[in-house]
């Protein structure tokens, strides 16, 4: 198969050039090394065909180079033939390989590529790269089972078409896949046996119209140029491999097709049926109704002839005006009925058909001015569709109401109920602009757009401390719509991520590591969850170089198959096996600030206040027991004794068991 030669070591080349120069490939039947007139398939029993590739010149001997980089070999590293027999059927098989690969080869066909009697494709190749050269690659044992079959190499097997004659090389190539396929950048192949005509047919035809007929399914084993000869059993003839040909009598010819190269002719014959021509049929349409001084349209479009021939178009419209074509257009002076004439020729028969139009003068009604109703209010996300519905507008006169829509954005649309994505998020007004061809009405409708779809998203076992020491290798989040924003069904799997706010307010994006997942529902709210995996280690990173430090704030972010995306924000607490993770919100603060704080076990801890010159200012906690969780105390801007504490910078350290973290506090004015 053709995907084998991409995974080859030197398929990184490229090249834009259209072309290469031809390289041989040829079938060898009695072991001389050559392809002519001597290389026959016996008609009972088996014959071994050498298979010959010739990369460095052509079959005239001249050099042969790659158009695609001149400078880059006609290498052999892989080759596949494909031949297709014709006039009878044979049996194929064994193949043998016989360049001389280092390492064991890959054979590329599958064994229903080789048991086949009119079609037969093979081929080896392995990483051993081969010079420019004359190679017999292969033996491939043939027997006839009947007729007087001929090989032929074709570029591409018809039932398969990854199937090829071609070999792996280090010439780019036009299709820039490091492969030299016949047909496209070689055009040298020579089979074995006859020329074969096929010509085509049965075909069918009306008398004195061309007939298409097409003989390019005929073949030269040889590979060179095939003189195309057509015989036609009223007389004539001519030359090419499709011709036109017009019978003039009714009832079954024949066409006899001889081809013919430098290793001999065939014949075929076809058959071709001739009918007689019909009588178009014309179909003026109608009745038509109009008004005096006013353009009609007439409308004989849907006239045909049963041969297919072109249609010429006459018409009368009753008041002594006339015109041409399918679709003419007439002005009545006056009210009256009048009968109009359609006439339609195909250059040998007419027809004609006939209807009426009836003009009267009209006085038109009072008219009343159409109601507008935009509906919503709307609601969407950021490129994604939402549909918009003027269907409750209306006109009290009953006339056709055309609709345009302002949507807000700076583009407008058409239609009752059209779709329209905005391209980013906030709240916009759409205006529906309705008019009866008279009077009009406008009305709006608010547009509210989302940067995305909300969604729940929590780490699995809803525990929001992370250890990014632990010796499990995935980080692990749960997600699912948020109150059914979203169909689950249109979640790509592949595209999910989570962006990490950093500690001085920027983000970092961390891919998930392979698709998203369903699971099962461990929330119990009814709603199977999403689950992607994310490297542990990556947010072992952030927490050692300080982009994140304790508590975090993330969001899942992932894509929908029907346009736009969702968004899970949550938050979670990153810490290490040395450490505890310490938060003092808000920084600065007055008169009050929180310190939040983690402990993986139950300890006692303490926690002290101290001013720039490190003197104890204010104990917080004194060797407290204090259970593991989180934990979140309140302190003022006060001394021990009391004292408001002047506004500056201070340092906070909490100890135990665990370890020790200092943080810098400012007290504001």
């Amino acid at each position: 198969m053709r995907w084998f030669r991409y995974f080859l070591p030197f398929l990184i080349l490229v090249s834009l050039a259209p072309s290469a120069h031809s390289q041989y490939v040829f079938l060898d039947a009695n072991g001389d090394g050559v392809n002519n007139s001597s290389d026959q398939l016996p008609a009972s029993g088996p014959v071994d065909l050498d298979i010959w590739f010739v990369t460095d010149h052509n079959r005239d001997g001249s050099p042969a180079t790659c158009v695609t980089d001149p400078s880059a070999p006609l290498t052999i590293n892989t080759y596949e033939i494909v031949l297709r027999v014709l006039n009878g059927h044979v049996a194929f098989g064994p193949m043998r390989n016989w360049l001389p690969f280092t390492t064991d080869p890959v054979r590329i066909a599958s064994r229903g590529d080789t048991t086949g009697t009119t079609i037969y494709h093979n081929g080896y190749g392995a990483p051993d790269i081969f010079p420019p050269g004359r190679y017999r690659v292969a033996t491939l044992t043939v027997e006839v089972i009947d007729g007087e079959p001929s090989l032929v190499f074709l570029g591409y097997n018809p039932v398969e078409a990854t199937d090829l004659t071609a070999f792996g090389t280090q010439c780019s190539g036009i299709n820039e896949d490091n492969t030299a396929v016949l047909r496209e950048e070689f055009h040298d192949a020579s089979g074995i046996g006859r020329p074969v005509a096929e010509a085509g047919g049965p075909y069918y035809g009306v008398v004195d119209q061309d007939v298409r007929l097409i003989g390019n399914g005929s073949a030269a084993p040889d590979g060179h140029p095939l003189d195309f000869a057509w015989s036609f059993d009223d007389g004539g003839s001519a030359a090419g491999s499709i011709v036109m040909h017009a019978f003039a009598t009714i009832g079954a010819h024949t066409a006899t097709l001889t081809v013919s190269s430098d290793s001999g002719s065939d014949d075929d014959v076809a058959t071709v049926e001739i009918a007689d021509r019909h009588r178009p049929i014309a179909v003026a349409r109608g009745p038509y109704h109009g008004e005096p001084g006013l353009p009609i349209l007439f409308d004989g479009s849907v006239s045909y002839d049963p041969d297919g021939d072109p249609l010429s178009y006459a018409w009368t419209f009753g008041d002594g005006g006339a015109a041409s074509g399918a679709f003419p257009q007439h002005i009545y002076p006056s009210d009256g009925t009048f009968a109009v004439v359609l006439t339609v020729g195909d250059g040998v028969y007419t027809a004609s058909d006939e209807t009426i139009a009836t003009i009267t003068t009209v006085v038109p009604p009072e008219n009343h001015p159409p109601v507008a109703d935009a509906g919503g209010p709307y609601a969407g996300i950021v490129n994604r569709w939402i549909q918009l519905d003027a269907t409750k507008s209306s006109d009290p006169d009953d006339n056709f109401l055309n609709v345009r829509w302002i949507f807000g954005d700076g583009k407008a649309g058409y239609g009752i109920a059209p779709v329209h994505a905005y391209d980013a998020a906030g709240s916009y007004t759409a205006v529906v602009h309705v008019d009866d061809g008279i009077a009009f009405a406008t009305a709006q409708a608010p547009v509210t757009i989302e940067s995305a779809f909300l969604a729940t998203a929590f780490l699995d076992g809803q525990n929001d401390v992370v250890n990014v020491d632990d010796p499990a290798e995935f980080l692990f989040v749960r997600f699912e719509p948020s109150d059914g924003a979203f169909p689950s069904g249109e979640v790509d799997p592949e595209a999910v991520m989570l962006r990490v706010t950093t500690f001085d307010g920027g983000s970092i994006d961390v891919p998930a590591d392979g698709s998203a997942i369903y699971q099962d529902d461990s929330d119990q709210d009814g709603v199977i969850e999403f689950v992607a995996r994310f490297p542990r280690a990556r947010f072992g990173e952030l927490l050692a170089s300080g982009a994140i430090q304790g508590r975090t704030h993330l969001e899942l972010l992932g894509g929908l198959y029907a346009g736009g995306g969702y968004n899970g924000p949550f938050d979670a607490t990153f810490v290490n096996s040395s450490s505890f993770d310490l938060t003092v919100t808000p920084n600065p603060f007055n008169p009050t600030a929180h310190i939040i704080f983690h402990t993986r076990s139950n300890a006692s801890m303490t926690a002290r206040l101290f001013d720039i010159r490190g003197r104890r200012v204010k104990t917080i906690l004194h060797g407290e027991p204090m259970k593991a969780g989180r934990h979140d105390l309140i302190f003022e801007a006060r001394d021990d004794g009391g004292s408001v504490l002047a506004s500056g910078v201070y340092f906070l350290q909490v100890s135990s068991a665990e370890g020790t973290r200092t943080g810098r506090v400012v007290v504001a004015k």
